[in-house]
């Protein structure tokens, strides 16, 4: 079973589908670990970056300054396109070409349905966190402003647009007890649907 968990900017799905992926188990993959390791010396998404727009981003050392270029994407609806037309299709093969052994995979996708992925999983599990929680989280995580927050999250689908779409949603506002229980719960009714196969 092929599972996608997604939300909104520091909804906390990271934390959900680690969790999700102990519990079935399931092989865990996180695209934005992919993009992060794509975007070091070496890789074929920094290859390719470096030898478009990305060279004004690189420092004296020949590694990307991730902070200025995260900041320059969402300023820039353009170079946010060209940067996910070279991630994106390497994610996304990853992604495919993993073997899911235990019968379960579990891949964190934030832009699922952005990105017109959703046809390549089986489920969709939506993490959501109120809105004030979510920007704080962020603020304190990324030392960002909360302008900057508002203007990364306006550049997403609204999170209760991914919540209507998806097949289960998890609840993130509350304490780490709730959370937990309602991905555990997740897990058993997971478990359930691929007996059923």
């Amino acid at each position: 079973m092929m599972i996608a968990v997604t939300g909104g900017l520091g909804s906390g799905k990271s934390t959900i589908a680690r969790i999700l992926a102990a519990l079935l188990p399931a092989v865990f993959i996180s695209s934005d670990a992919v993009c992060r390791l794509e975007l070091t010396p070496g890789h074929e998404g920094f290859d390719q970056f470096v030898c478009g727009d990305g060279k004004r981003f690189l420092e004296k050392d020949g590694s990307l300054n991730r902070l200025t270029l995260s900041r320059a994407v969402f300023a820039d609806r353009g170079l946010r396109e060209k940067l996910e037309g070279i991630l994106h299709p390497i994610v996304r093969k990853r992604i495919a070409e993993a073997d899911p052994a235990t019968g379960f995979l579990v891949a964190e996708v934030p832009l699922v349905y952005e990105s017109g992925w959703q046809g390549d999983f089986s489920t969709i599990v939506c993490v959501r966190s109120r809105r004030n929680l979510t920007i704080c989280r962020v603020a304190q995580r990324d030392f960002r402003s909360h302008e900057e927050i508002q203007n990364i999250m306006s550049a997403q689908m609204s999170p209760l647009e991914k919540e209507r779409l998806a097949d289960f949603c998890i609840d993130n506002s509350g304490t780490f007890c709730s959370t937990f229980e309602q991905v555990a719960f997740l897990a058993l009714q997971l478990k359930g649907i691929l007996k059923k196969r």
